[in-house]
């Protein structure tokens, strides 16, 4: 699954976007009242896009943000 949120550490929950989605899904997220901060990373891997993390507020209900993260891939052309 694309975008999914990630539970594992003792940080909170997070997603692990390509630089180039993070701060559309940032602002998605906002706008659904779902508190989130980017933590833009500079690992590159190879040839492929840097990645950042999107910090999810601890008090979200994972499986509800995690369906709205769903509907958002479905409207974009990052689900591909």
């Amino acid at each position: 699954m694309l975008y999914k949120i990630l539970t594992d550490g003792t940080a909170g929950p997070y997603i692990i976007t390509p630089r180039s989605v993070s701060e559309n899904l940032k602002i998605y997220l906002n706008e659904n009242n779902i508190i989130c901060w980017i933590e833009h990373n500079a690992i590159k891997v190879g040839g492929t896009e840097p990645e950042d993390t999107i910090n999810l507020d601890s008090s979200i209900g994972i499986d509800s943000t995690q369906k709205l993260i769903d509907i958002w891939l479905e409207g974009t052309k990052f689900s591909e």
